[in-house]
């Protein structure tokens, strides 16, 4: 990381990615814990130094974009540019309102629940951002999800037509739902691995691939 252009140049550090503090890891307590806290701050470490890598990556590849289009690059779209990589990597910004005890209390994790909203709303339809190629560039984001997204659930539907429910208001709408067979627990334990989250219940096994 130290030996990256950006980080030498400073550009990480104006865009706001290369701080390591990760809300998923709230306190160290449990490295003190004999044998199994080296675990923990292993898990830890990986956790943040992945986090950290592809945050610098998402950047490099933006920042790059923007010079192969012959965008006059200024502060502020180093700016923009960390914040959209920040949110695709579950960490929005959010303000003083959200640094609040109460707040961090209540919601597990308020800068992934930020990122979400960032990445659902293109950053506020664009509001979010200052300039215009990163406008384009979350907005362009949130097409390809939903492209994806929809690809997904389409194929499901061609190979299975009941296991796509096609009601928005229900709760499996967006989500694969199959018959329970040891083949489906076998695909959900290996969902869940590549962060799908599945469960079953009622003899059927659900995937849910929007998250």
């Amino acid at each position: 990381a130290y030996s990256r252009k950006h980080w030498l140049n400073g550009n990480y550090q104006k865009a706001g990615i290369v701080d390591l503090h990760e809300e998923q890891f709230p306190t160290s307590l449990p490295e003190r814990i004999p044998g199994i806290g080296r675990l923990f701050k292993a898990s830890e470490v990986a956790f943040k130094g992945s986090a950290l890598r592809m945050r610098m990556d998402l950047f490099d590849l933006m920042h790059d974009i923007a010079e192969g289009n012959h965008v006059d690059i200024t502060d502020a779209h180093i700016r923009d540019i960390g914040s959209v990589s920040n949110s695709l990597t579950a960490k929005g910004k959010y303000g003083k309102i959200g640094e609040s005890p109460i707040v961090k209390l209540l919601l597990w994790s308020p800068r992934m629940l930020k990122a979400n909203y960032n990445i659902l709303t293109a950053h506020t339809l664009g509001a979010g951002l200052e300039t215009k190629f990163a406008r384009k560039i979350a907005a362009q984001n949130l097409f390809r999800i939903a492209a994806s997204i929809t690809g997904i659930l389409l194929i499901a539907k061609a190979m299975k037509k009941d296991s796509v429910e096609p009601d928005p208001l229900s709760a499996n709408w967006g989500s694969i739902v199959v018959n329970d067979t040891k083949m489906s627990r076998i695909m959900g334990v290996l969902a869940d691995f590549v962060g799908i989250s599945s469960n079953t219940r009622n003899g059927k096994t659900k995937f849910d691939v929007t998250g």
